[in-house]
């Protein structure tokens, strides 16, 4: 069966040990393939994938965003995500592309998704909970989302500042998407839409979860924000707590004047205060859930022309404009790029392009009659 694939889209800036982990998370979850855009030069994390046949990376150089590269990340990942999405829409082997941080993993089950006739799916999120240390490396539990009820005796227990989601989940409670690949959809970072700007109501599909392992251990908290200078804090959308925190754990890590045990002492006493879960709490108010992670589940793999194929057209788009896969950019745009790419591909190739192109552009002309 070549059918069913399903891809997840990603624009990556960390460490190799972190991307390691993030792609082992997902290609063990059922998801069969993954694109990985590296926001800066990173050959390190390069070097590191790409012996993967499961994964193609992309470097976004100044050539790739040809000199108009956006400030701010989200168009970034929006661009990209789309850029992915058009790809996909030319191969028949991929029924979904999801779009993921370096911070998410997928877990669902590839039947429930197979039987799913929507066009869009939900997935909502699961917080990994929070402890120094977890016996085997990874997070036995995981958090849900809180009611107002649950918020107000999370509060008034003393387990959060305040009963509020912000206080509740380090990271967003949007969830995200799962889209069928067309140039008809565009990709947000949380939603999908169509070509007029609308967003696509998503469906359910089964037990569909995103896992987001945000400061899951003392360790990947200080690997989160060791870096996190105050330059940087200024140019971030973290919440202003978030920031405090991130602030804290970066001048401590980087103080001069700390031994490695007074800066173990220091940061394990900020996580304590401000990251870590009460574990017992949780489960009192009925947030805690075992973690859904199962046994691990090997990539279908994408057959080798298709995949080759996929990867030309990846190294074709860096001759074309970003501005077509913005989430604002004009009707018809994301279909003209795929075109203007297809010519830099081999014959036989470019024909396929085109043809996915003119079926899009002949449906669309057939609504509006």
């Amino acid at each position: 069966m070549t059918e069913g694939r399903v891809v997840t889209v990603s624009t990556i800036r960390d460490t190799p040990a972190n991307v390691g982990r993030f792609v082992e998370r997902n290609l063990t979850s059922g998801v069969d393939h993954m694109i990985v855009f590296l926001d800066q030069q990173q050959p390190a994390v390069r070097k590191m994938l790409a012996d993967n046949p499961d994964v193609s990376v992309v470097s976004t150089d100044k050539g790739w965003w040809r000199g108009e590269k956006p400030k701010a990340v989200e168009p970034r990942q929006i661009a990209n995500a789309n850029v992915a999405n058009a790809i996909l829409a030319t191969l028949p082997s991929v029924e979904w592309v999801v779009h993921l941080d370096g911070d998410e993993a997928m877990s669902f089950d590839r039947a429930d998704l197979a039987a799913c006739d929507a066009d869009v799916v939900r997935i909502p999120t699961l917080e990994a909970a929070s402890q120094r240390t977890w016996r085997g490396g990874r997070p036995a539990y995981f958090k849900r989302l809180a009611s107002t009820t649950q918020l107000r005796a999370m509060a008034a227990y003393g387990a959060i500042d305040e009963p509020t989601l912000d206080a509740y989940y380090r990271g967003h409670v949007a969830g995200k998407t799962a889209i069928r690949p067309h140039l008809s959809h565009r990709v947000g970072v949380h939603a999908a839409y169509d070509e007029a700007g609308a967003k696509i109501e998503p469906a359910q599909a089964g037990d569909a979860q995103l896992l987001h392992y945000e400061s899951w251990c003392l360790e990947d908290f200080v690997d989160r924000w060791r870096d996190f200078e105050p330059r940087k804090a200024k140019r971030s959308n973290h919440r202003e707590r978030r920031k405090l925190i991130g602030l804290a754990a970066y001048s401590i890590a980087n103080h001069p004047d700390l031994d490695d045990k007074t800066r173990q002492r220091y940061l394990e006493q900020l996580y304590d205060d401000n990251v870590a879960d009460d574990l017992r709490a949780l489960e009192w108010f009925g947030l805690l859930v075992p973690s859904p992670v199962g046994e691990p589940a090997a990539p279908r793999r994408i057959e080798q022309p298709q995949l080759e194929e996929m990867r030309a057209l990846l190294r074709a788009m860096r001759e074309v404009g970003k501005d077509a896969f913005a989430q604002e950019a004009p009707a018809g745009s994301m279909a003209a790029a795929l075109e203007q790419a297809a010519s830099a591909l081999e014959p036989g190739h470019a024909a396929r392009v085109r043809s996915v192109v003119e079926r899009h552009r002949s449906t669309v002309a057939g609504a509006d009659a």
